[in-house]
């Protein structure tokens, strides 16, 4: 704040007496300082004396603003779609930028974590998403697709936001979407909550079979959520495949920090579920070995965890369900003496 009051006094220590006449440049240093600073009221004083002076605003001052709004949390979209729309209109004529488009997607998705988008605002996001390419031909990279993807999750539009995901996955090289990603797995995690939420499973595990492509950090919710997945379309056998992908040493996408207890125990029920018993006991006998040659120590397991899943088998009707549920207590006694329930 302080030295955007002092940018403040010297414009007016400078340009006061009328001597002088601040340029495009001046203005547009002006704009950019006080939207960093959050000050977007006098940003937009800043831009109409601008146009006032009959100065015209290019496209970096066009972004400095949208950027701004980003940031803006006591704002609304009104100001971001006029200012967008308004970059159509002038002249001469502003083509956006990258930057143009990564700055209103920011802005749509702060504010479609505090409240839902109405239509007219998402269809203003769907139409600049697509004019991105229909009708300025930007060259995007993985940020714009980035945040085109976190702008849709939030607006929770998953149609739009597996579009925008898809032409990431095809327009870029692995390398790039993973590194975009990879600081910030929770994004994918979300994008699989959301098909999960509009039971569209087919997307949800297309979500996960890539997270595993791009070798994303290991979050147990996501195999939770795939399970789930899984378990929904009636299709164990890709559950297992799963599983058994994540704690084999020999498959491509070996990843057994990825199975925590809680996952474990969900694929219990599950095969419990489906009656495929015969798919639990090895795969338990996987996890333990591979969580512990991965991490040098075995595998947290807690009492409870054990107690409810022995519970669950043994209230099954399946005539194998109390034999297996014996077996389970064999190997935690063996592996894990300290949290075998009494």
């Amino acid at each position: 704040a302080g030295r955007l009051d002092q940018a403040k006094s010297m414009f007016t220590k400078v340009f006061s007496s009328g001597e002088l006449t601040p340029d495009a440049h001046i203005y547009s240093i002006m704009i950019d300082t006080c939207g960093r600073h959050g000050d977007v009221k006098t940003m937009f004083w800043f831009k109409n004396e601008m146009q006032r002076q009959g100065l015209a605003v290019s496209e970096p001052v066009y972004n400095s603003i949208l950027s701004a709004l980003s940031q803006w949390r006591n704002g609304n979209l009104q100001a971001v779609m006029v200012t967008a729309s308004e970059m159509e209109r002038v002249k001469p004529t502003v083509k956006p930028t990258c930057r143009t488009f990564s700055a209103i997607f920011a802005a749509f998705a702060t504010q479609a974590q505090r409240r839902r988008l109405g239509l007219g605002e998402l269809e203003f996001l769907q139409t600049w998403y697509a004019m991105a390419t229909d009708k300025y031909y930007v060259a995007k990279d993985s940020y714009y697709y980035f945040m085109a993807v976190n702008a849709f999750v939030c607006a929770q539009s998953l149609p739009d936001a597996m579009t925008a995901f898809s032409d990431m996955v095809r327009s870029h090289k692995v390398s790039h979407v993973s590194g975009k990603f990879m600081k910030n797995p929770v994004r994918m995690l979300d994008l699989i909550k959301l098909a999960i939420e509009h039971q569209e499973y087919g997307a949800a595990l297309e979500i996960w079979n890539n997270w595993q492509r791009l070798r994303l950090p290991p979050i147990s919710k996501a195999v939770e959520l795939a399970l789930f997945a899984c378990d929904q379309m009636g299709q164990p056998t890709v559950a297992i495949n799963i599983i058994r992908g994540l704690l084999s040493m020999d498959e491509d996408v070996y990843c057994p920090q990825f199975v925590d207890e809680s996952v474990l125990a969900l694929y219990i029920a599950m095969m419990t579920k489906h009656s495929m018993l015969d798919a639990i006991m090895p795969v338990v006998h996987l996890w333990t070995t591979a969580i512990t040659a991965e991490c040098g120590s075995e595998p947290v397991l807690s009492e409870s965890t054990v107690a409810k899943t022995v519970a669950m088998l043994r209230g099954n009707s399946h005539p194998g369900a109390a034999a297996i549920a014996n077996e389970l207590l064999t190997h935690v006694d063996a592996h894990f003496p300290d949290v075998t329930p009494v």
